[in-house]
């Protein structure tokens, strides 16, 4: 999906949940962006932990773990006109 800030490419990987569907944003600042996620089919996890990273480099991952069952997250203090990847695993 392309943004004022850039372009943003998920994936969503769980290794042991059913996922239906991708990551998808949701809302974007100039230094933010928000994506929510379907529940697994198969036992509702209690966190998520989401992945992200700059597309364009190969730096580490950053995690943010979620405090709940909640299947979205905003993701701020970003640059402009960069790309990220981001994964969801629970």
């Amino acid at each position: 999906m392309n943004t004022q800030i850039g372009r943003l490419d998920s994936e969503i990987k769980i290794p042991f949940f059913q996922i239906n569907g991708k990551p998808r944003l949701v809302d974007v600042t100039y230094s933010s962006f928000t994506i929510e996620w379907d529940k697994p089919t198969i036992a509702v996890p209690s966190y998520y932990m989401v992945y992200f990273r700059k597309k364009s480099e190969h730096d580490n991952w950053e995690c943010i773990t979620t405090n709940d069952k909640s299947c979205s997250l905003e993701i701020t203090d970003l640059p402009l006109n960069t790309e990220f990847v981001v994964k969801v695993r629970a």
